[in-house]
């Protein structure tokens, strides 16, 4: 990978909550300032749920926690949707979790872990300062989290040309079969011009009585 394809968003760890935020104004006060009545007091605390975001690098070495905002939402799109789904709960860490990746054991991926480092992304986007952190193999690692995200990139790349091009394929067959088929049809209608014309049928004659005049004819001769 790059250095100028990193993604520095890739090694943050990124998690959503909701938390309960006391209401002063509205557990206080019955009524609004424009003297109509305030529909969420109940003389009771009034609470009301906040969307949180935590953002903290590899290592604890810096955390943000504020209330969530339209961009945020737009710069982590796939974390926040699963928030939504998970409503809080669960590993919000988008990528291959270390205890899936081949290239350490499960106790180092818990070594890790206890880090603050969930997936093989995070490794691959650490900075110098971070892999520091994560001890004598740091260096190592991260050059190995890059070569494979890079292989499984390349690889994804391959299968999704590979399928541009089946579909290339369907299409072009698609076009060539109705071809075929126009030309059947072209070569049915020349053969029917080629053998000339074809002569009209004649209504057949009816059989039966001669009409009046036919037989007042008759009688008078």
């Amino acid at each position: 990978m790059d250095s100028d394809d990193r993604n520095p968003d890739g090694a943050l760890n990124v998690r959503f909550h909701t938390i309960s935020v006391y209401q002063t104004y509205d557990s206080l006060n019955a009524l609004l300032p424009n003297g109509n009545p305030n529909p969420r007091y109940t003389g009771t605390p009034v609470y009301r749920d906040v969307s949180y975001i935590e953002i903290t690098t590899p290592g604890g070495l810096n955390r943000v926690f504020e209330e969530v905002r339209a961009d945020h939402k737009a710069r982590f799109p796939k974390q926040w949707a699963m928030f939504e789904m998970s409503q809080g709960g669960g590993d919000q860490v988008v990528g291959m979790k270390l205890s899936e990746w081949p290239s350490i054991s499960r106790s180092r991926a818990e070594e890790l872990r206890a880090m603050k480092f969930y997936v093989v992304e995070q490794i691959a986007e650490a900075s110098d300062q971070q892999v520091q952190a994560i001890g004598m193999d740091g260096i190592t690692l991260r050059q190995r989290a890059r070569q494979f995200l890079k292989l499984a990139k390349d690889t994804a790349l391959a299968d999704r040309q590979s399928a541009e091009l089946a579909q290339k394929q369907r299409e072009i067959d698609a076009l060539k079969d109705a071809d075929a088929a126009k030309e059947e049809r072209l070569a049915r209608l020349e053969a029917m011009l080629a053998s000339g014309p074809v002569a009209p049928q004649t209504a057949p004659k009816r059989k039966g009585r001669p009409p009046k005049i036919q037989q007042v004819e008759q009688i008078e001769a």
